[in-house]
């Protein structure tokens, strides 16, 4: 990377979280650290803007994410972290405790001339498309995209269906996972969603 694009990129990630607060005043978003976030009812969405370069070409990227507010809560509870539920809504979106929702959206658009203006436009259509999804989305859709993407879907799965009486069926799913990738007091993830199943079945 040239040492001319090299000034320009640092510019762009120095004012992107400034273009970012601006634009969430229209549509009444929050926003804290990286992330822009809004609760509509039962449902928590969040928004992820960043810019990255790859091979000497400049790119502004989102990452649309949604979960039903129970997914945190039941992991929470599992792990013994109940003061959780407690704390800012924010925390669903920045905590290392929380569960990765179903990813709805991705894109990616490349900067051209590496400009504040173009990264200006870009923020503006992944806000508006945010803020429309955010409108649209329901339940249906956190299930229609909860196998889409790798990361926690261990913990989507196994959570979903526990908060749906399925406990047989995610000891089974279960069975072939590993301990997962949260601990909390010596505790394994998946080994406590399995005891957690196993109690609840024995207290029918």
């Amino acid at each position: 990377m040239k040492r001319e694009q090299q000034k320009k990129l640092r510019e762009l990630k120095n004012t992107l979280p400034k273009i970012i607060q601006s634009e969430i005043k229209k549509y009444k978003l929050k926003k804290k650290d990286f992330m822009v976030w809004v609760q509509k009812k039962e449902l928590f969405f969040d928004l992820m803007i960043y810019i990255c370069e790859r091979d000497g070409r400049c790119y502004c990227a989102s990452t649309e994410r949604l979960k039903p507010m129970w997914l945190d809560d039941l992991l929470w509870d599992i792990l013994e972290m109940p003061e959780n539920k407690s704390e800012p809504v924010s925390l669903r979106a920045i905590g290392a405790f929380t569960v990765y929702g179903s990813e709805i959206y991705e894109s990616e658009t490349e900067l051209l001339n590496w400009e504040l203006e173009e990264l200006r436009q870009c923020v503006v259509q992944y806000m508006e498309h945010f803020y429309q999804n955010t409108q649209l989305c329901e339940i249906g859709t956190f299930y229609e995209y909860m196998c889409k993407t790798l990361y926690h879907q261990e913990l989507r799965r196994g959570l979903t269906y526990i908060h749906d009486g399925e406990y047989e069926k995610a000891i089974e799913y279960l069975s072939i996972c590993d301990k997962g990738n949260l601990c909390n007091k010596g505790i394994w993830v998946n080994d406590a969603m399995r005891d957690y199943c196993k109690n609840r079945i024995n207290i029918r």
